[in-house]
């Protein structure tokens, strides 16, 4: 079944021109057009598929060079005086069939009798009537009835049809994926080994979501942050270890049913048990404690849901939280100890680069993506000279007026959809595309990598400012396959960075340059950041 839906439109609009114009044109002809004339391989089904929704579709099969005139036939007149001067008994002959041979009954039984070596062949012996039928009776009963035989039919069917699925099943994984490469699959099979050689089972482990729950707040040591206070010879990290031990112990042994001698399964020795409870007990829950705890509940639960940017010029320039997009509010939030932490370590330290999901832009690229790449470049004019942090309905949490000069490292994800994409990827048509393994996401990329001045040109253009000459923006393409179109392209100013580790930053933080509705990651921390 050809695939349609991959096709551009201005390939769909030519097929069919072209179909127009030539009705004797064949797909395999119209897929060698548009090969010649957009340098993308269709398929004849695909080709023929647009010709079905377009109602152009003919016959199936090759066309004849030349017209076939009729069938040759004899006159009626004219066998009339070919077969005048036949005799008709010979006709008689040839229409009459010819008569069917009489076996001789002598002859058949006489084969029957008698072997090459001229023995006799022992016939049965004959039974009385009664005897016979009672017996034929019994042979009848053991015979299984047309229910019986219909029932028999389908496990035989079902049987064959489990075995054709299974074989379908291996030639389906043996050439999985035939646009990947040998390289790519052996990349592909040794991550494989590594992650089965790492799998192991655990029950209960649904557990594990709770702690979810707690990164995605970005709530590090909250309980041993509260409780720290009242001990003072105890770092937060001992105090926090001994109340989330205490917490888990609880629920395994309470709804889990677990003993208190298996409890060395899930990561807690049985022995620590006693010594747990006892530092819950002596914890002094006084009003001071209480209004911490208040207080820090308080924070956890308080969102993040945009940066306002102020820059030397008083441009103002809307962040949302995750980074997704610019002059946009994010709907989800983000946890107010989350937020900060990237805000530090992004947009005001620059120990760890800003990685943006796309640049803004319907069909070209918005104003106010060059007045943050000039922020992040930290030209002069465009300098950033404070951060409000904003929360629900616009209200401000904080706001950071001291901000450092210095150029700092960014990444965007930019979309198809931008006019500017298909002047950016001029260049990609000589470079080499590599292979690339996204572990994360289990997926295989090609990439190109290039560079180009044509963005920062743009961006003089438009906010009147100059770059150095020296500066060039790397541009990394990307593919889900050799062949087909490129599904998007991630820009970075950051020089120094091996092409693979800016990817994998990229789709470590975003998930999938596809999708839309994402949910930032920032699992790792900044750990092993190439930014």
């Amino acid at each position: 079944m050809g695939v349609v839906y991959k096709l551009r439109q201005e390939v769909i609009d030519f097929i069919i021109a072209q179909k127009k114009d030539n009705p004797r044109i064949s797909c395999r002809q119209l897929a060698k057009n548009v090969e010649d004339s957009y340098q993308v391989k269709v398929s004849k089904s695909s080709v023929n598929s647009v010709l079905k929704e377009a109602n152009l579709s003919s016959s199936v099969g090759r066309r004849t060079v030349v017209d076939q005139g009729k069938k040759f036939e004899i006159p009626e007149e004219r066998k009339k005086q070919i077969f005048s001067t036949i005799n008709p008994k010979i006709i008689e002959k040839f229409e009459s069939p010819a008569p069917k041979k009489k076996p001789n009954l002598e002859e058949e039984l006489g084969k029957l009798l008698a072997s090459e070596n001229n023995q006799e062949i022992p016939l049965p012996d004959i039974k009385k009537s009664k005897e016979t039928s009672e017996e034929i009776k019994k042979e009848d009963s053991k015979k299984p009835t047309a229910g019986e035989k219909k029932d028999e039919q389908i496990n035989q069917n079902l049987s064959t049809g489990s075995q054709q699925n299974n074989i379908i099943k291996e030639k389906i994984e043996d050439t999985e994926n035939p646009f990947i490469d040998q390289e790519a699959r052996d990349e592909i099979e040794a991550y494989k080994k590594e992650r089965s050689s790492k799998q192991q089972q655990y029950p209960f482990m649904g557990i594990v979501f709770f702690k979810a729950i707690e990164w995605f707040l970005e709530s590090p040591r909250f309980w041993g942050n509260l409780f720290a206070r009242a001990f003072p010879g105890k770092t937060p990290e001992n105090v926090d270890e001994i109340c989330q031990k205490y917490i888990l112990a609880k629920i395994l042994l309470k709804t889990a049913n677990v003993k208190p001698e298996d409890l060395n399964n899930y990561w807690i020795r049985g022995e620590e048990i006693p010594a747990i409870n006892k530092g819950v007990a002596e914890l002094p829950f006084n009003s001071s404690l209480g209004i911490h705890y208040e207080n820090d509940a308080r924070q956890l639960f308080t969102f993040v849901y945009a940066y306002r940017i102020v820059l030397a010029d008083d441009t103002e320039i809307v962040l949302d939280a995750s980074q997704f997009a610019l002059n946009k509010v994010s709907t989800k939030g983000e946890s107010l100890s989350k937020a900060m932490r990237v805000l530090s370590e992004s947009l005001i330290s620059n120990r760890r680069g800003n990685v943006f999901y796309q640049i803004p832009g319907e069909k070209e690229i918005d104003e106010e993506f060059y007045h943050l790449v000039a922020a992040l470049e930290d030209v002069d004019e465009k300098a950033i000279v404070s951060i409000n942090v904003l929360g629900e309905n616009n209200r401000e949490i904080a706001n950071f007026s001291i901000i450092p000069r210095k150029r700092r490292s960014y990444a965007f994800g930019m979309s198809p959809r931008l006019k500017e994409f298909s002047e950016l990827i001029k260049n990609t048509k000589w470079a080499e595309r590599k292979h690339f393994f996204h572990k994360m996401t289990r997926k295989s990329y090609y990439y190109t990598e290039t560079a180009s001045r044509y963005l920062y040109q743009q961006m003089e253009t438009f906010l009147k400012i100059k770059m150095p000459p020296e500066a060039v923006m790397r541009i990394l393409t990307l593919w889900e396959m050799r062949g087909g179109d490129p599904v998007g392209i991630i820009l970075t100013g950051l020089q120094d960075a091996a092409a693979k580790e800016v990817i994998n930053e990229y789709l470590d933080t975003f998930k999938n340059i596809n999708e839309n509705n994402l949910v930032r990651n920032n699992g790792n921390n900044g750990k092993n950041s190439c930014f």
